[in-house]
């Protein structure tokens, strides 16, 4: 079955301009994770070793941290997680996950002997793909692990993910998000949708219809991942795949059916992909935030119009 683009997503805006990098000294550079709510977006630095808290136009608030080991400095923070009113952030470069209020004032850590790939939360309890797990070989027992905010080790859990590539280790990798208090997961060089309920049980498993590493325009590309982000809500899923001179985002049910694909057109032929994204309701608008890369790293926030 190919897939191909039929409708446009509106616009709202991209950021962070020329001006603005320049006007507030920092570059959207070495990272591709970031977490938001109505008021504002948490970008993790690798580079700078730091968190960027942005408004929806791409002014600089603050940053958050700074380079170091101590009480609320990073080294290479990865992923960034809106709790309440707490921002958890893995800093894998320490070994750790330290905890800030949303104003960046730091609050307390929890020591890990494992760094995380992914981190998203549940009823105040975290849920992380696990950087250790995910580099061992097909035959490790879990790939995912639950911890309370104390720190607490709960249980492991997860099957591990197939394709059909075999690209070392990187088989496994998968992006996770939270929905209606249950975790949802992708594979990022398959198909394969896995949703989990709090207690690690798998609910249901599905694959997703469209494959992009069989359309002859997407081996184009050069890419390998099949999708490399997705969001999720009520009704659809919305996975991401790299494009060449634009940005494809396909739409399936929620049983993986494909629907349609959303297009948006970028200046030259450079390959464009997202690695993460995020859907934020704000008022009676439906938004869609995306954090691309290849040839720039900004964002691109869009409005949802179903």
């Amino acid at each position: 079955m190919a897939f191909s683009a039929q409708r446009q997503l509106k616009i709202l805006g991209e950021f962070p301009s020329e001006e603005q990098m320049i006007a507030y000294d920092y570059v959207l550079d070495r990272g591709s994770h970031f977490d938001a709510d109505k008021e504002a977006i948490y970008f993790c630095s690798q580079r700078q070793h730091v968190v960027f808290k942005l408004d929806y136009t791409g002014k600089l608030i603050r940053r958050i941290g700074r380079n170091g080991q101590g009480p609320g400095e990073f080294q290479l923070p990865l992923v960034p997680c809106i709790i309440g009113d707490e921002l958890v952030v893995s800093d894998n470069g320490n070994s750790r996950i330290q905890i800030f209020t949303l104003d960046g004032t730091y609050l307390r850590q929890i020591r890990m002997v494992e760094g995380i790939y992914s981190l998203v939360s549940i009823e105040h309890q975290l849920y992380m793909h696990l950087l250790k797990e995910y580099e061992k070989s097909r035959n490790a027992p879990a790939i995912f692990g639950k911890i309370d905010l104390n720190g607490k080790l709960l249980f492991y859990f997860g099957e591990i993910g197939r394709s059909d590539y075999h690209i070392f280790y990187n088989d496994n990798a998968q992006s996770i998000r939270s929905f209606n208090g249950e975790l949802h997961c992708l594979q990022l060089y398959g198909t394969t949708y896995r949703i989990y309920n709090p207690e690690g049980e798998l609910v249901r498993e599905l694959q997703l219809e469209i494959n992009p590493l069989l359309d002859k325009e997407y081996k184009k590309t050069g890419w390998l991942y099949t999708y490399r982000s997705f969001a999720v809500d009520k009704q659809r899923i919305y996975a991401t795949h790299a494009g060449k001179g634009r940005i494809i985002i396909n739409v399936f049910d929620r049983d993986g059916k494909y629907l349609y694909a959303y297009s948006i057109k970028q200046e030259g032929d450079d390959v464009c992909e997202v690695s993460d994204m995020k859907i934020i309701q704000q008022k009676n608008r439906r938004l869609l935030l995306l954090l691309v890369h290849y040839p720039d790293t900004k964002f691109i926030l869009a409005e949802l119009d179903e």
